[in-house]
């Protein structure tokens, strides 16, 4: 029996079954579509190297989350963005009762071209801040990646904040 002209099971010179391999293991001679597997795996590796350092430099790559309190919307739920503005009344503060001069939560009102945004920050049990940390009224300054979140009651977005240092003061009241 021999092999179709059409069949790469078998070995071109010694017309011995083969199956899928590149070389023939009984003449060590290179089947017909040993140039085709070759290219194709050098093109698979080339690729994944490419993705690789793809992946690897979009991972540095931060991109700017910046919007205006105006564009701000109740379907932007949970969206982290960075934002500026003054703020318009004395923050909020709930004093912790089980440490001297410790802030529990505090949020207050942030304005920017005639809109507001309520901004909140409520840290973690086991880390408080003072009450000198607290941002005060007039205050120009920059929210960097807040948390939006709709209220429950009246549906207004909110930025939550999970640290002081996520406020950036641009200019003191004057």
């Amino acid at each position: 029996m021999t092999p179709s002209n059409q069949d790469n099971s078998h070995c071109p010179i010694c017309e011995r079954f083969i199956g899928n391999e590149l070389i023939c293991p009984f003449c060590d001679i290179k089947t017909r579509n040993f140039k085709a597997r070759a290219m194709i795996l050098t093109l698979s590796v080339t690729s994944a190297i490419i993705g690789l350092i793809y992946l690897t430099l979009y991972s540095f790559y931060k991109e700017d989350n910046f919007v205006n309190i105006s564009e701000i919307t109740k379907f932007m739920n949970y969206a982290t963005i960075s934002t500026e503005g003054r703020i318009k009344t004395v923050p909020y503060t709930i004093v912790d009762s089980s440490k001297e001069d410790s802030i529990e939560y505090f949020s207050f009102i942030l304005v920017s071209k005639g809109k507001e945004i309520r901004v909140a920050y409520s840290p973690k049990p086991e880390k408080s801040i003072f009450r000198s940390e607290v941002p005060k009224e007039g205050i120009s300054l920059r929210v960097i990646d807040g948390v939006i979140g709709i209220g429950r009651k009246d549906g207004k977005p909110r930025i939550y904040i999970q640290d002081v240092k996520q406020l950036e003061i641009l200019e003191e009241s004057k």
